[in-house]
């Protein structure tokens, strides 16, 4: 199929063949060491792209707005998931539930958590705090050491295991 395209183009394998196959569809054939694109075009600003490189294919979606909905379950799984945002990134949910070996957040400007209620815990290890300036804790009621029989909290998966979880 490809080498018909080529031919009917008048073209040769080190050429690039740009052949319309219907009036929104575009096959991109490269020329030598290039990769396959294969490229629906719906508007200049809405186009897919199937490219097909030496790493592999990559599908390539492009509009204004890309809205993605699922009835049950939306899932993205690969090796690496990166997302990358020129502006804001919001998040909305009910519920957020996080799980990883490790995890480590670098910001170079303030971080500020408002809740109405925060909890924290170490079920394994120490919990540990430093700053290069002053730590304050102002509240009505702080207490050292202040349960006499300590649990983890309910919500806590270490709670969960031994037998005291929601």
């Amino acid at each position: 199929m490809t080498e018909e395209i080529r031919k009917a183009f008048g073209a040769d394998e080190a050429s690039p063949v740009r052949a319309p196959t219907s009036d929104s569809l575009e096959a991109y054939l490269p020329g030598e060491g290039l990769p396959a694109i294969r490229e629906i075009v719906l508007s200049s600003s809405i186009s897919l792209k199937i490219i097909d490189g030496p790493s592999g294919p990559i599908l390539q979606i492009r509009a204004p707005r890309i809205v993605l909905e699922a009835e049950d379950t939306l899932e993205l799984r690969a090796g690496t998931v990166c997302i990358k945002s020129l502006g804001d990134l919001a998040f909305e949910a009910r519920r957020i539930e996080t799980e990883a070996t490790e995890r480590t957040t670098s910001i170079s400007g303030a971080d500020r958590l408002e809740a109405g209620v925060i909890e924290a815990q170490a079920s394994e290890g120490a919990l540990s705090l430093k700053a290069q300036g002053p730590i304050a804790l102002d509240g009505e009621h702080i207490g050292l050491n202040d349960d006499p029989c300590p649990r983890p909290f309910s919500w806590s998966q270490r709670a969960q295991e031994i037998g005291h979880g929601e």
